[in-house]
């Protein structure tokens, strides 16, 4: 492969990384929530990390390709950028599932100030109106 057809080959990875790395954050307003109960939503979840997903493999692609590149230019150090947030992105979710494992429990304190019955009627009802 020659050196021009080498950073054009950079160029179109790194165009591919980002628009599917911006695609994975519009997608979350713009996809409709499905399911009931606790599982509402999780479709969001899924299509963000799915594209997510997909930038990481592009970002793979886009460090090898960063070989055509001068080397010590901005350009070559700008592909840095899709790696390091892929990597970010895995360490965060990875923190936070064990947090949540891991972590110290916060004590929920009920809260009694509220009465469970209705307030007591105090005039009847006018079966006029």
């Amino acid at each position: 492969m020659t050196e021009q057809t080498g950073r054009k080959l950079a160029w179109i990875l790194f165009a591919l990384w980002a628009a599917a790395f911006l695609w994975s954050i519009a997608a979350v307003p713009l996809t409709a929530p499905k399911g009931d109960g606790f599982t509402r939503g999780l479709n969001k979840i899924t299509s963000f990390y799915g594209w997510q997903f997909l930038a990481g493999a592009l970002a793979i692609g886009v460090l090898w390709a960063k070989r055509y590149l001068a080397p010590g230019s901005i350009a070559r150090r700008l592909f840095w950028v899709p790696i390091s947030l892929s990597g970010l992105l895995v360490a965060a979710t990875l923190a936070v599932i064990l947090i949540a494992n891991y972590g110290k429990p916060v004590a929920v304190v009920p809260d009694n100030s509220r009465t469970t019955s209705p307030p007591g009627v105090t005039a009847p009802v006018d079966p006029g109106r």
